[in-house]
C-alpha cells in the first residue's frame, strides 16, 4: 500500500567560531500524513493490545513484588533482633566475667522499659500513618478514574458536537 508522506528535516545550529566541534548531522523523519480509516482501526487496536499485555504482566508480578517485600521486611526485623540479642549476649557474658559486675537499680529498668513502650508507640504511630498514607492514595487513584471517565465522555460529547464539520479527504 502506497502512503503519502512528508519529509522532515531538523536543521543543524548555526555554525560557531569553535573549531572543536564536530559538524551536526541532519537527521530526517518520515511522517505519515493521512492514513486511512483501516489503519487507524489497526493501531488503535493493537495499542489497546500491547496495553492489555502490559497491564496482565503488572497484575501477574504485583503479588511476587509484595511478597518479595514483605519477606526483605521480615529478614530485616530478623536481623535487627539477632543482632541486639547477640549484643545482649556478649554484654552479659562480659559483665558475668568482669570483676565490676554491674547494679542497676529499679529507676534505670524502669527507664528501659519506658524506652522499649515509647519505641513500640512510635512504630504502631509510623505503621497507621503508612497505612493511612496507602488509604489516601488509593482514593486519590480511585477519583483519577472516576475523573478520566468524565473526562473522556465530555471528550466524546464535544466530538459528537464538532461531527457537523466538513471533513478533509
Amino acid at each position: 500500500m502506497q502512503r503519502d508522506h512528508l519529509i522532515v528535516s531538523k536543521q543543524a545550529p548555526p555554525e560557531s567560531k569553535d573549531t572543536t566541534t564536530k559538524p551536526q548531522i541532519q537527521e530526517r523523519k518520515e511522517i505519515p500524513v493521512r492514513q486511512t480509516s483501516q489503519e487507524t482501526k489497526d493501531i488503535f487496536s493493537t495499542c489497546r493490545q500491547a496495553l492489555e499485555r502490559l497491564f496482565d504482566e503488572t497484575r501477574k508480578t504485583s503479588s511476587e513484588f509484595q511478597q518479595s517485600i514483605a519477606n526483605l521486611q521480615n529478614d530485616c526485623a530478623e536481623t535487627c533482633r539477632k543482632a541486639f540479642e547477640a549484643s545482649i549476649s556478649f554484654q552479659e557474658e562480659l559483665a558475668s566475667k568482669s570483676p565490676f559486675y554491674p547494679q542497676v537499680g529499679d529507676t534505670a529498668l524502669k527507664a528501659g522499659n519506658n524506652l522499649v513502650e515509647i519505641g513500640i508507640k512510635t512504630y504502631e504511630m509510623q505503621t497507621r500513618v503508612a497505612l493511612e498514607g496507602i488509604r489516601v492514595t488509593t482514593q486519590n487513584i480511585k477519583s483519577m478514574n472516576e475523573n478520566s471517565r468524565a473526562f473522556q465522555n465530555m471528550s466524546k460529547t464535544l466530538l459528537d458536537t464538532w461531527s457537523f464539520l466538513p471533513r478533509e479527504n
